[in-house]
């Protein structure tokens, strides 16, 4: 997705697919958010094939959007002018013989010589990627068609200079560590002016925004654990960046009142020495290293750890740690329990809808236990005119499900409500569950439409924290098309989880998490323009 900044908002460009029949479509899509991040508007683009582009402002009254349309025999590249409701304009349209390759998306620059579209094609060389360069002036006409053989990884991001234009990025696998920085001078060629010596462990991601040639921030991911660095220079060389590893700590299962110990190493991605002022670990930890601490470039500092759990439940906690590194506070996720049983029941509200005097009618409930104990439920109370199969007491295993039936027996007209109150020797027990049925004359009296709900909600997944799967409970009050994703703690996108249509009232859809890491996951619902995120704990 690729956005563009307003004095009043945001538009936020992107491209959305969906499944028609057996086929997939692509549409594009446009959003303006307003100053306090609220939907103004929508447009679409329609197409069948993939899209991809960039949005820029040009004055506080219109936008460009490019759009680079893929095909096999080259790319047709759309030029767009909007207004700031998101009307259309004038459109521009240019074929280029040149294969999109999709390694570097395309992007809009706007600098004193006019706005400059960068994509990048397939290489007739095989050695990367080919750079393209589009160049429009401020009356929409092309100025310029350049292009140059380099590596995608030296690709990244690219600066407008009164000289033209910089590119930033990483090393190739057969080159030195560090940053290389390329230049497009006012001759319109390309090639590499200065390479930036460091010991990146993998290759630049993204510079960061207001980079300059003597001034440069840059991302980069190392991929088996998912951890990102941010590494600033100056023109006295890497500045010091403060980073750990692990970044997380995960504990597991500790039995009360006993203690487990971990450790993690500090590191400085710079060639300052970095002291370190503060940790500020939350209760129940204890940590080895006194402050202040003092770091050394190239130096590799381990700190112990101590869990020590006083209380039976699930741990989800934040070690910070202050520091004298541009990055003056580091985050360390940590997830740990202590062996604790949970009582999740499948709702909260049970609408057994109605019932004809005399009869009975019943409805299945399930109680949830993705605690790592067995859960003691004591004997229920049955409320008037409400009963169960199974009073209990019930001991429900770890990691499990029991399930009991409900029944309602109303012997008089009217709506009748009961309380369900589940006493368990779960931490925050007891949980409680309302009860509704309306009692009838005759099924004819019963006509009334069942209710739907009136507006968008996505309920407590359950269980959560959870083993293998979990259930996310989402409530429509129209037919909607239905998207629901899973990122990591990182904010990557770990699995589509389900992208279909659903009519109006209650859904569930199953979280698999077979193959996945324990850890905090985040599962995105997106249903029309609602919006919601929930965090998921994966314990195994």
């Amino acid at each position: 997705m690729r956005w563009a900044q307003k004095t009043e908002g945001f538009w936020f460009y992107g491209q959305e697919s969906y499944r028609d029949s057996i086929f997939f479509r692509y549409h594009d899509k446009l959003v303006k958010l307003n100053a306090n991040g609220e939907v103004a508007w929508e447009r679409f683009f329609e197409g069948d094939t993939y899209t991809d582009g960039d949005i820029i402002k040009l004055s506080p009254d219109s936008v460009l959007l490019a759009r680079l349309n893929y095909n096999f025999n080259g790319a047709l590249i759309r030029f767009t002018y909007l207004d700031t409701a998101g009307n259309e304009g004038r459109t521009l349209e240019f074929e280029s013989s040149a294969e999109y390759s999709g390694q570097l998306a395309p992007i809009l620059l706007a600098s004193e010589y006019g706005i400059d579209l960068v994509w990048s094609s397939y290489s007739e060389m095989d050695i990367g990627v080919k750079l393209q360069l589009i160049r429009l002036d401020s009356t929409g006409v092309i100025r310029l068609i350049t292009s140059a053989e380099e590596s995608v990884n030296r690709l990244r991001t690219f600066l407008p200079v009164e000289s033209g234009l910089l590119t930033f990025g990483g090393p190739d696998f057969n080159m030195s560590a560090g940053i290389y920085v390329g230049h497009m001078g006012a001759n319109h060629v390309w090639y590499y002016m200065e390479h930036v010596p460091f010991d990146v462990p993998a290759p630049i991601y993204e510079m960061l925004p207001g980079a300059t040639p003597t001034c440069l921030g840059a991302l980069h991911v190392d991929v088996p654990t998912w951890h990102p660095a941010i590494f600033y220079f100056s023109p006295e060389g890497p500045a010091s960046y403060l980073y750990s590893t692990p970044g997380q700590l995960d504990y597991g299962i500790v039995p009360l009142e006993e203690t487990r110990e971990l450790t993690f190493e500090l590191l400085l991605t710079g060639q300052t020495p970095v002291t370190v002022t503060e940790f500020i670990n939350p209760q129940d930890y204890a940590i080895s290293a006194q402050v202040p601490l003092t770091i050394l470039p190239g130096e590799r500092m381990t700190v112990r750890l101590v869990f020590r759990p006083s209380e039976r439940r699930h741990y989800v906690d934040t070690l910070y740690v202050v520091s004298s590194a541009l990055n003056d506070t580091i985050l360390i996720p940590i997830t740990g329990e202590a062996p604790y049983p949970l009582c999740e029941p499948d709702h909260n509200h049970m609408d057994l809808r109605w019932c004809v005097i005399g009869d009975t009618v019943s409805a299945s409930l399930h109680i949830a236990n993705p605690g790592t104990e067995p859960l003691h439920i004591a004997a229920l109370d049955q409320p008037w005119p409400f009963w169960l199969e199974n009073v209990g007491p019930i001991v429900v295993p770890a990691e499990s499900t029991f399930a009991l039936t409900l029944f309602a027996a109303p012997i008089s007209l009217g709506i009748h409500n009961g309380l369900l109150v589940i006493q368990s020797d779960e931490p925050n027990s007891p949980d409680s569950i309302a009860l509704t049925v309306r009692g009838v004359a005759s099924p004819n009296a019963a006509d009334d439409p069942p209710q739907l709900p009136h507006e968008f909600k996505m309920l407590a997944a359950y269980p959560n924290p959870f083993n293998a799967t979990a259930v996310i409970r989402f409530e429509l009050p129209k037919t909607e098309l239905v998207k629901l994703e899973l990122f990591d703690i990182t904010g990557r996108l770990v699995k589509e989880v389900a992208r279909q249509s659903f009519a109006a009232g209650e859904h569930r859809i199953i979280v698999d998490g077979t193959g996945l890491a324990s850890g905090i996951y985040f599962a995105k619902l997106n249903a029309g323009e609602f919006h919601a995120v929930q965090k998921l704990v994966l314990l195994k």
